[in-house]
């Protein structure tokens, strides 16, 4: 990566983090999934939901826009018997807020799973 490369890189960032804090008005939280989908081999590509990290290309989209502290996966969904987590994602500094989104996420959504 060039000096260049780095620059625009960082230039982007700030552009995302610029849009994600104009949304802030429109919506409470962004809903996401705690991974990307299944593997070719038909595992699971993450087991966010069982506890372990996300997904790399997730986390570091979240890192993008510094919302990393303010993220909560909710074990919602299962694909192939593996769980899958519905992820809410606010702005940052907003732990308390995504917390309690999910816990009434988890009060009004039934549990969705697909069969291996």
């Amino acid at each position: 990566m060039t000096l260049d490369d780095y620059r625009a890189g960082l230039f982007a960032r700030q552009q995302a983090q610029l849009a994600h804090a104009a949304v802030v008005s429109l919506a409470d939280a962004a809903i996401t999934l705690s991974c990307p989908g299944r593997r070719r081999s038909g595992r699971a590509t993450c087991r966010a939901a069982a506890g372990a990290a996300p997904d790399r290309r997730l986390r570091v989209q979240r890192a993008l826009l510094d919302a990393v502290r303010a993220v909560v996966t909710v074990p919602l969904m299962s694909v192939g018997g593996m769980p899958v987590g519905v992820q809410l994602m606010g702005q940052q500094h907003e732990d308390a807020r995504m917390t309690g989104l999910a816990r009434w996420l988890t009060e009004i959504v039934k549990r969705v799973a697909q069969a291996a």
